[in-house]
């Protein structure tokens, strides 16, 4: 209504609209890797991962992850529509497979594959509308007011560089980033 949102988008460079795209990228592959086993947190160097468990890559999902990443890229490399897409919904199946068939022995944390109950089910919407304000007065105003005004500036941005992100790819950017 006010225009500010798109003032301040118009007013970011192009190049750091570039880097927060990338930089969100980056992040969510390192989330990737460490969720797929190929690099694990390690607290006693300076460096935050380590390569696979204990300096060894192993188990099935390290190698479905190997597998789904040289699948995917091979189909993005062909050009393929919905390359991604396809590639996560071939891992998803094979790994649902391998839990199904091989149970807990096929090397997943007991939360990366979990079978439904019931392939349909209505959701749960008992927290819908439940809203709670009550750190405001466990942080105090100024801090509350802070942390949502930081997480706010944090997902403005990271908004921005989404949206410039995947319009450069569909060719919807001009040359001005807009």
């Amino acid at each position: 209504a006010t225009g500010l949102r798109q003032a301040i988008v118009r007013a970011v460079p192009i190049s750091m609209k570039k880097a927060i795209g990338i930089g969100i990228g980056l992040f969510l592959a390192i989330i990737g890797f460490v969720d797929a086993g190929f690099v694990s947190r390690n607290s006693a160097d300076p460096v935050p991962v380590a390569l696979g468990t204990g300096g060894h890559l192993r188990g099935f999902p390290v190698v479905l992850f190997a597998l789904t990443l040289l699948f995917t890229g091979f189909l993005v490399l062909r050009k393929m529509k919905g390359a991604l897409l396809i590639g996560i919904l071939v891992s998803t199946a094979i790994a649902v497979a391998a839990k199904a068939i091989w149970g807990d022995a096929a090397g997943f944390k007991p939360w990366e594959v979990v079978l439904p109950s019931s392939p349909v089910a209505m959701p749960d919407f008992s927290q819908l509308g439940k809203f709670e304000f009550g750190f405001f007065s466990a942080l105090g105003a100024a801090t509350a007011a802070l942390t949502v005004f930081s997480l706010m500036l944090s997902d403005f941005f990271d908004t921005v560089g989404t949206v410039v992100a995947v319009g450069q790819e569909a060719k919807y950017v001009d040359a001005e980033g807009n």
